[in-house]
C-alpha cells in the first residue's frame, strides 16, 4: 500500500458521494417547500408532459365555465325580455276580445282600444330592437341565420343574421357585394441602398422590436434580419435589384386594415429617409351589399364598418373577403347562401368543435302573428270594428304562440344544453384536478421521510469526509 499526500483517494470518493447526497437533499427541500413533486421538467419528464396537458385543460375548463355562465345569462336576458312581451300580448288579447262585442262599445272606446293596440305593437318592437347582451342585440333577428357563400374566389365566408336593412332574410337568399373602398396594407419605402452597401452602425425599432446594426452589416443583412422576425413585428421587407443598379425595398404590413400599423423609430435614419419616426396604417375595405331578401324584393346596405378585409353592417351581418376580392374596387361579386343553420352559436366545451346553436328568433311586431289571417301581422291589426277585432284576436293568439314557442325553445336550451354542460364540465374539472394533483403534488409524509434520510446521509458524509483527512496527516510523521 502506497502512502501519498497529493491525492486523497478516500476523500474524493466521499466528496463525490456528498455531492450526490446534497443534490437529493436539495430536491427534497424544494419539494417540501413548494408542495409539488414536479417543479420542472427535469424532475419527471413524462409526468411533466402529462400534467402540463392536464393544466391546459383545467385552465380551459375554468374559462369555459365562465363562458357557459355568460351564455346562460344571455338566454335569461332574452327570456326576461320575452316575458314582458308576453304580458303585453295578454293585455292586447283582452283589448281585442272586449272590442269584438259591438253593442257595448262606443266609437270613442274603440279608438282608445285601437290606440292601445298600436302602442303595444310599438312597445314589442322596441323591446325586440333594444334587448341586448353587452353590445349584441338579442331579439331582433341578428342571432338568426348563418351561411356560406359559393363565391369563394372573392369571399372566404359569409355570415348573415336574420335581419338585413330592416327586412327578414332566409337561407335561400341571393346577394351581391360591391367593394367601394379597397383594403390595403400599411407600407412605406425603405432607404435606398445597394444590396451589398454597408448601412452603418446604430439601431432602430419596428413595432416595438429593436434591431441593432453593426458597422459591417449590409442592407441585405438588415432586410433579411427584419424578415426573420416578421411574426413578431407584423412587417416584412420586399426588396429587389433594378437594372440601373439601384436596389429598392418596401416595408409592408402582413395584414390588411387600419389596425395593422407600421411604427418605426429610427434615430440614425438607417431605415427610412428624411425622418427619425414613421407611423402609418392600412385601409379597411368598405362596400355595398344587396340581398334579394324574399325572392322578389332587394335591399342594399352600406357595409361601412370595415375591419381589414372584413365587411360589417349594423345588423350583425359579416362578409370576409379574400385578399383578391378586397383589393379591387368597382367589381361585383355574387353569391347564394347554400348552407345555413338557424341559431346563435355558443361554445359549450373546451375543443374547437364543441359548438351548438339555438334559434333565438325575431320578435319584432312585424314578425309575430303571421300566417293565420292573410297578410296580417301584429303591426297591421286594428280593433275599429268587431270584424277587425276578431281578426286581431286570431293574430294576437298566433303571436302569443310564437312567443311561447320561442321562450320554450330558449328554456330547453338553457336547461338541457347550457346548464347540463356546466354540470358535466364541473365534474370533469374536479376529476382532472385530482388527477393532476396525484401526478404533480408532493406526498408530504413520504417526502418528509426522504428528507430525513438525506439529511442524515449529508451529516454522515460530512463526518466521514472529516475522517478521511487523518490519513494524509499521519504521513507527515515520517518526516519528523
Amino acid at each position: 500500500m502506497a502512502f501519498r499526500i497529493r491525492t486523497n483517494e478516500n476523500a474524493l470518493g466521499v466528496l463525490n458521494n456528498l455531492t450526490n447526497v446534497n443534490s437529493y437533499y436539495s430536491t427534497s427541500v424544494n419539494r417540501l417547500s413548494t408542495g409539488m413533486r414536479i417543479n420542472n421538467a427535469g424532475d419527471d419528464p413524462a409526468d411533466f408532459i402529462g400534467s402540463e396537458d392536464m393544466r391546459k385543460d383545467i385552465a380551459s375548463m375554468d374559462t369555459e365555465l365562465r363562458t357557459l355562465a355568460d351564455n346562460t345569462n344571455y338566454i335569461k336576458t332574452a327570456e326576461g325580455a320575452l316575458d314582458e312581451v308576453s304580458k303585453l300580448l295578454r293585455d292586447a288579447r283582452s283589448i281585442a276580445l272586449q272590442s269584438i262585442n259591438e253593442p257595448t262599445m262606443t266609437a270613442t272606446q274603440r279608438a282608445a282600444n285601437n290606440q292601445q293596440i298600436q302602442s303595444i305593437s310599438e312597445s314589442i318592437s322596441r323591446i325586440a330592437n333594444s334587448a341586448s347582451f353587452g353590445s349584441n342585440r338579442i331579439l331582433n333577428g341578428s342571432s338568426g341565420i348563418f351561411g356560406q357563400s359559393t363565391a369563394l374566389y372573392s369571399m372566404e365566408d359569409v355570415s348573415f343574421s336574420g335581419q338585413f336593412g330592416g327586412y327578414a332574410i332566409s337561407t335561400s337568399s341571393t346577394f351581391s357585394v360591391s367593394v367601394t373602398t379597397a383594403a390595403a396594407r400599411a407600407s412605406t419605402s425603405a432607404k435606398t441602398y445597394g444590396l451589398a452597401s454597408v448601412v452603418g452602425a446604430g439601431s432602430f425599432a419596428i413595432n416595438g422590436v429593436n434591431f441593432a446594426v453593426s458597422p459591417t452589416d449590409t442592407a441585405q443583412d438588415v432586410w433579411a434580419r427584419i424578415n426573420q422576425v416578421t411574426s413578431l413585428t407584423g412587417v416584412y421587407v420586399n426588396y429587389c435589384t433594378s437594372s440601373g443598379g439601384g436596389d429598392f425595398a418596401s416595408l409592408i404590413a402582413t395584414e390588411y386594415g387600419s389596425k395593422n400599423r407600421i411604427e418605426i423609430t429610427d434615430p440614425g435614419q438607417l431605415l427610412i429617409n428624411g425622418a427619425t419616426n414613421y407611423s402609418g396604417g392600412g385601409t379597411d375595405a368598405l362596400g355595398e351589399v344587396t340581398v334579394l331578401y324574399d325572392g322578389t324584393n332587394a335591399a342594399t346596405v352600406s357595409f361601412a364598418r370595415g375591419e381589414g378585409t372584413t365587411l360589417r353592417d349594423n345588423y350583425g351581418n359579416v362578409i370576409n373577403l379574400t385578399s383578391k376580392g378586397a383589393e379591387t374596387t368597382g367589381q361585383t361579386y355574387n353569391g347564394r347562401i347554400v348552407t345555413g343553420t338557424l341559431g346563435a352559436k355558443f361554445q359549450v366545451g373546451i375543443r374547437s368543435g364543441d359548438m351548438t346553436s339555438v334559434n333565438v328568433g325575431n320578435f319584432q311586431s312585424s314578425q309575430l302573428g303571421r300566417g293565420v289571417e292573410s297578410t296580417h301581422n301584429l303591426t297591421s291589426i286594428t280593433v275599429i270594428s268587431g270584424d277587425d277585432a276578431a281578426t286581431a284576436l286570431n293574430v294576437i293568439d298566433k303571436a302569443i304562440e310564437d312567443v311561447s314557442t320561442g321562450r320554450g325553445r330558449l328554456g330547453n336550451f338553457q336547461k338541457n344544453i347550457l346548464e347540463s354542460s356546466m354540470r358535466s364540465l364541473g365534474v370533469a374539472r374536479e376529476n382532472l384536478k385530482i388527477s393532476e394533483s396525484a401526478i404533480r403534488d408532493t406526498d408530504m409524509a413520504a417526502e418528509a421521510t426522504e428528507f430525513s434520510k438525506w439529511q442524515i446521509m449529508q451529516q454522515a458524509s460530512l463526518s466521514v469526509l472529516a475522517q478521511t483527512q487523518v490519513g494524509p496527516q499521519a504521513v507527515l510523521k515520517l518526516l519528523s
